[in-house]
């Protein structure tokens, strides 16, 4: 998003304009929500006032409440104030690409990366057993966009997603949001892919998902009688 933004340097007690003083003033941007420094991407961090007064546009990535905050960066006391704006509502850009989030995956919105996620900590699912993802729509930035249309469907290498893998193949999405249960049959580090078939001009995002191999599991009693079958001992 660009923010149009105007410093003007005023006597402190009057409100007068100063005009005769043209310092240079930093800026930053903090998160309304968590009063630090916002985690999105801002690239004006300081200006020059010329004769008391700056105006720049500045452009941030993450969709959230932020404020503006400036000093006075010829201060060498440390008793210069600083100044904060009112609060601006950043709000996401247009539906851009198509994320995927599986288990074990944090989307990171705002964040400028290539997947928008950390995907560290990424849960190895377990073959032909069902688990959930969660593909979105979001903007440029990662930042979901409550978009409403398309159609969602999701393909992988191995060729285990198809027409009814997952059930909902493609589903529309609810406000940026289509939620699908898939199974995977083979075993490895198994490339899936979601795109949006309705609007294929929409950037596509592909993930790795390990996979462990089948097993066998043996449940017996912990105590039975000894010769030919019967009931066994609860």
């Amino acid at each position: 998003m660009c923010i149009r933004d105007r410093v003007e340097l005023k006597e402190q007690i009057t409100g007068t304009p100063v005009k005769t003083m043209d310092h240079r003033i930093g800026i930053e941007i903090i998160s309304a929500s968590s009063g630090i420094e916002g985690e999105g991407s801002y690239d004006v961090k300081e200006t020059n006032l010329l004769q008391g007064i700056s105006e720049f546009d500045m452009s941030y990535t993450k969709a959230e409440n932020i404020f503006i905050r400036i000093w006075d960066r010829n201060d060498t006391t440390g008793y210069s104030p600083t100044r904060t704006s009112a609060i601006v509502r950043v709000v996401p850009d247009t539906y851009k690409k198509l994320q995927i989030v599986c288990p074990g995956e944090n989307a990171r919105p705002g964040i400028p990366s290539p997947t928008g996620k950390d995907s560290s900590g990424i849960i190895q699912q377990k073959q032909a057993v069902p688990f959930g993802v969660s593909v979105m729509a979001v903007d440029q930035y990662w930042n979901l966009v409550t978009y409403n249309g398309g159609s969602v469907r999701l393909s992988s290498e191995d060729g285990s997603l198809g027409a009814s893998n997952p059930l909902n193949q493609g589903s529309a999405f609810v406000n940026g949001i289509v939620n699908f249960s898939i199974s995977l049959f083979s075993a490895g580090n198994i490339k899936v892919t979601c795109q949006d078939s309705a609007d294929l001009g929409k950037e596509f995002q592909q993930v790795y998902i390990p996979v462990s191999g089948a097993y066998y599991e043996v449940q017996a009693p912990t105590e039975t009688y000894s010769g030919p079958p019967r009931d066994s001992i609860l």
